[in-house]
């Protein structure tokens, strides 16, 4: 069972966003799995890396697209992606030392990407949407 579930509300109607949240989701769920398994953790490491280098893949295009359609609240956002990236990192460091709080960055996790695209993404996407007609 996957940790987190594509709901049709995470789809923003913005094809490049969409598919990005689907990986990062993916990525989440990757992480969440090998946990479970107990796979060692160096393995669980190197998954929560590439979610970590995906996010701030992802942040980077988000940010391109802020700026190609004259997003007003673009300082907010790119704060709240700079939030995500100082605390995942710090967040990584704490797995590192203590897999035992694996839970914990999971909740995190879920809970970040959900808020973030149902709420602040879902906002740049109507602001993309409504420069489109």
């Amino acid at each position: 069972m996957s940790y987190i579930v594509w709901r049709p509300d995470f789809d923003l109607g913005i094809p490049v966003l969409d598919q990005h949240h689907h990986n990062l989701v993916a990525l989440i769920n990757d992480f969440h799995l090998s946990v479970n398994r107990g796979l060692d953790s160096e393995l669980c490491s190197t998954i929560f890396s590439r979610l970590r280098e995906y996010a701030d893949y992802h942040f980077k295009v988000e940010e391109a697209l802020m700026a190609h359609h004259g997003y007003p609240e673009s300082p907010d956002h790119i704060a709240e992606h700079r939030l995500f990236v100082n605390n995942v990192g710090r967040l990584e460091k704490t797995f590192a030392q203590d897999p035992l709080l694996t839970q914990q960055v999971l909740q995190y996790l879920k809970q970040w990407l959900e808020q973030h695209i149902l709420v602040i993404d879902r906002q740049l996407a109507e602001h993309i949407k409504a420069g489109q007609h």
